[in-house]
């Protein structure tokens, strides 16, 4: 059988093959660009009070009776960030913490080194959260929300909107 139409068919499928090659080119290039997501720590962490609104302590979330100390205090458990990479912020009222911080963006760890850790001890909550934060080992979030995490059974979770437990 004879093609009555030959050159109209080697023109169709070069277009078809151009189509092909695009469609992979796009979905090559947005792998990369996925791939190379970095956040901007500056723009998540600095210039805010952020709010501890819950947390994991041994794979357990608080609830109940324990979680309504964090809302006694409007001057307590938040911590503030600057742009040197420093910090301070309350954990229990009457209780102080400080130091540096450091984040990397790409790969998402997170870590504390605190110079001043003054009273944490005075409960139970607070020594729990100064120890998840002493030994944080990465982060997770954006502007409005972040959890900053020791390892998956010890959590601590922040806004920058007190009353938001999400």
């Amino acid at each position: 059988m004879r093609l009555l139409y030959p050159k109209l068919l080697s023109v169709a499928i070069h277009y078809i093959y151009i189509i092909i090659l695009s469609l992979l080119f796009l979905f090559v290039s947005n792998m990369l660009v996925s791939c190379n997501k970095e956040d901007d720590i500056n723009s998540i962490f600095v210039g805010k009070t952020w709010y501890i609104t819950g947390a994991t302590i041994n794979g357990s979330v608080i609830n109940g009776e324990v979680l309504k100390e964090l809302y006694v205090s409007p001057s307590s458990y938040f911590i503030q960030f600057s742009s040197d990479n420093t910090f301070n912020g309350v954990l229990v009222a009457g209780s102080s913490i400080a130091g540096t911080w450091n984040a990397n963006g790409k790969k998402n760890t997170f870590s504390f080194h605190f110079t001043k850790s003054t009273d944490v001890n005075n409960s139970s909550l607070s020594n729990n959260i100064f120890n998840i934060l002493k030994d944080a080992s990465s982060y997770n979030g954006d502007e409005n929300n972040v959890i900053i995490k020791e390892d998956n059974q010890n959590i601590v979770r922040f806004t920058i909107n007190r009353f938001n437990t999400h």
